[in-house]
C-alpha cells in the first residue's frame, strides 16, 4: 500500500501533467506545429495492451513524440519502457504503417509498430503519467472510448468499427 506522502506526490505529478497537456493544446492551437509520434501495439493472445494517461480520459497505445534526430523505432522503444516498463529488443518491433493526421491542433505523423508476446508481459506503470494499463479484446472496445491514435491504428489494421 502506498504511503500518504507517495499518494500526494503522485497526485501532484498528475496535476502537473494535466496542466502541461492544457498548455500544449493552447500552443498547438496558436502555432499549429508539425510533430512525429511513435505508437506501439502490444498484443498477447488476441488482446491489445491499452493505457490511460492521467491527463486524458481516452484509452490509447503506449507511445509518444519522436525527438529531434531520433528514429521512430528508437522512440517507440523508449516510450514503451517509460510508459509500461517493457524493454524488448528492437528487432521484435514490426513497423506496421505511418499515418499523417490532424490531432490536437497539430499535424502529426504517427509511426505504428506491433509486438506480439506469447505470455502476458509484466507491465509496470508509474501511476503518474500512466494511471492504468490493461489488455482488452478489440471487439469489446467502443470507438468513443479510444483516443485518435488508437482509432487510427485500429482503422489502419482493418477494424471496420473504427473507420473514420
Amino acid at each position: 500500500m502506498a504511503s500518504r506522502r507517495t499518494r500526494l506526490v503522485d497526485t501532484l505529478y498528475r496535476l502537473f501533467y494535466r496542466a502541461t497537456y492544457a498548455m500544449c493544446l493552447v500552443f498547438g492551437f496558436v502555432f499549429r506545429p508539425r510533430s512525429r509520434a511513435a505508437c506501439v501495439a502490444v498484443w498477447q493472445d488476441g488482446k491489445l495492451l491499452l493505457i490511460r494517461q492521467s491527463y486524458t480520459r481516452k484509452l490509447t497505445l503506449p507511445g509518444g513524440l519522436v525527438r529531434r534526430g531520433e528514429a521512430p523505432r528508437a522512440a517507440a522503444l523508449r516510450e514503451l519502457g517509460e510508459e509500461v516498463g517493457l524493454h524488448p529488443p528492437a528487432q521484435r518491433l514490426a513497423a506496421v504503417f505511418s499515418l499523417a493526421t490532424d490531432h490536437n491542433f497539430k499535424r502529426e505523423t504517427a509511426h505504428y509498430f506491433d509486438i506480439h508476446y506469447r505470455r502476458r508481459p509484466h507491465v509496470q506503470i508509474d501511476r503518474r503519467e500512466v494511471v492504468s494499463a490493461l489488455f482488452r479484446t478489440v471487439p469489446g472496445l467502443s470507438p468513443s472510448s479510444c483516443a485518435p491514435q488508437l482509432r487510427a491504428y485500429l482503422s489502419g489494421r482493418g477494424h471496420a468499427r473504427f473507420k473514420e
